[in-house]
C-alpha cells in the first residue's frame, strides 16, 4: 500500500503541470493502486491545458461529429473539445473508453507506421555514430514519413562571446555542413542560414549547452550537434 502522502501530490494541480503525458502514462502503469488514485478527468485537462488540434484531427480522436464543432474555429483546444465530447457521451468513464479505442486504431493506421519510420532512422544514424539525438524532436516526427537515403552528422563549437561576429559562424557552419554532405552538396547556403537562425533562438535559454538541429533535403538527413562555449 502506498503512502498517504502520494494521494496529496496527485490531487496538487502544479504536480501536473511539470509532468508530459508520457509520464503520465508511465504512473498509471505502474500499479491498480496507483491508477486508481490518480484523478485522471483533472490530470488529462491540466497536462493538455495548452494543446490544440486541427478540426480534421478532432474527429480521429474524439467520438465528435462535424456538427458538433460547427461554430467552433480551428485550431480548437484539446479541453474544449474534451468537454464538448464528455458531454455528448454522457460522462468521462465511457467518453474515456472511446477516445482509447479511437487511439488505438489511430495507433495501427498511422502512428505505428511512423514508429518504424523512426526505428529506421535511428538505426541509420546509429550505424553513423552515436549522436545525442530527443526521441521526441519535433522534426523528427515530421520526417517519420519521409524518405531517407542516409544520414550524415555535422558538429560545430559555438563561441559564445561578443567577439565573433555572424559572419565568423556562417562561413564556418557552412564548411562543417559541407564536410559532411560533400563538396557539391547544393542548397548549402539555405540550409547555412537556416540552422544559424535556429541556433541562435536556442542560445536565448542561457542554460542551454549543447543543440541539435535536423534538416532533411535531397533524401539525406543531417544532424548537426553544436556546443555552446563562452
Amino acid at each position: 500500500m502506498h503512502h498517504p502522502a502520494w494521494n496529496l501530490l496527485f490531487h496538487n494541480p502544479e504536480f501536473w503541470d511539470h509532468l508530459t503525458k508520457l509520464q503520465m502514462c508511465c504512473l498509471l502503469g505502474t500499479c491498480k493502486e496507483f491508477k486508481t488514485n490518480i484523478p485522471e478527468r483533472d490530470v488529462l485537462l491540466r497536462i493538455f491545458k495548452n494543446a490544440s488540434m486541427k478540426k480534421v484531427d478532432l474527429f480521429h480522436l474524439f467520438p465528435l461529429t462535424v456538427y458538433d464543432v460547427l461554430k467552433i474555429r480551428s485550431p480548437v483546444k484539446f479541453t474544449d473539445a474534451f468537454r464538448i465530447a464528455e458531454r455528448k457521451v454522457g460522462g468521462f468513464p465511457y467518453c474515456m473508453s472511446l477516445i482509447r479505442e479511437k487511439g488505438w486504431r489511430l495507433w495501427c493506421t498511422r502512428d505505428k507506421h511512423r514508429t518504424e519510420c523512426k526505428k529506421k532512422i535511428e538505426d541509420l544514424l546509429r550505424s553513423n555514430g552515436t549522436v545525442p539525438f530527443p526521441y521526441d524532436h519535433l522534426t523528427l516526427e515530421k520526417l517519420a514519413d519521409r524518405s531517407i537515403s542516409r544520414a550524415v552528422v555535422w558538429r560545430y563549437t559555438w563561441r559564445t562571446h561578443t567577439a565573433q561576429r555572424y559572419d565568423f559562424h556562417y562561413y564556418r557552419v557552412l564548411m562543417a555542413i559541407q564536410k559532411a554532405h560533400g563538396f557539391w552538396y547544393k542548397g548549402i547556403h539555405k540550409d547555412t542560414h537556416t540552422a544559424i537562425g535556429a541556433i541562435n533562438a536556442a542560445m536565448t535559454d542561457s542554460t542551454t549547452t549543447e543543440y541539435v538541429h535536423v534538416a532533411l533535403a535531397n533524401a539525406i538527413l543531417a544532424i548537426g550537434v553544436v556546443s555552446f562555449h563562452p
